[in-house]
């Protein structure tokens, strides 16, 4: 807790990692999981990298890929 705000850059690494993994667990490419992540969440723009996200988004789709790792 805390360390969006006192650590932003171990915040967004811890993040990452874990949507990296996720899209290797479940075979996707960046491409192709990026783009639905984008549709399912109903995000303006879509995004092709993750340092591209704001820390709302970046934290909007790091849960979304929790839940999808769960599946």
């Amino acid at each position: 807790s805390g360390l969006k705000t006192k650590a932003p850059d171990q915040w967004r690494q811890a993040r990452y990692a874990t949507i990296k993994a996720t899209l290797r667990s479940l075979g996707l490419t960046n491409e192709t999981y990026y783009t639905e992540i984008a549709t399912r969440l109903r995000m303006r723009k879509p995004f092709s990298s993750l340092t591209d996200l704001t820390k709302t988004d970046l934290q909007r789709v790091y849960e979304l890929a929790l839940r999808d790792a769960k599946h």
